[in-house]
């Protein structure tokens, strides 16, 4: 049974990865956070936003909010905000770094833009 459950997440984090993909090649860049003016920024508003844990060189550093989306050299990438001590700095990830929670939210969020 742990393996048929598995193997259904890894399917539905495949379908969103894909559906991602898919919306962010037809626009290019999608900007989930607009508030680009970091004096403006507010951790408030940057927690009610899709966000994925985020790590560096020495292991967790926090979650980061997701502020756009982009496709470019033929990869999906994801720059955040993060929500530590750190804020407003800015991260970037590629879509196969996500972990399958909030490669779904971020598929389902989109979606519903």
């Amino acid at each position: 049974m742990k393996n048929n459950l598995l193997a259904k997440l890894e399917a539905l984090h495949e379908l969103a990865k894909q559906q991602i993909e898919s919306i962010v090649m037809q626009k290019s860049f999608i900007a989930v956070y607009a508030g680009d003016n970091k004096e403006e920024l507010e951790l408030e508003e940057v927690c009610e936003l899709p966000d994925f844990p985020f790590y560096g060189r020495h292991g967790y550093l926090g979650h980061a909010a997701i502020k756009s989306v982009s496709f470019r050299e033929d990869v999906v990438i994801i720059t955040g905000i993060l929500k530590t001590d750190e804020f407003p700095k800015e991260v970037l990830i590629t879509l196969p770094e996500m972990d399958s929670y909030s490669t779904i939210a971020l598929a389902d969020f989109l979606e519903n833009m």
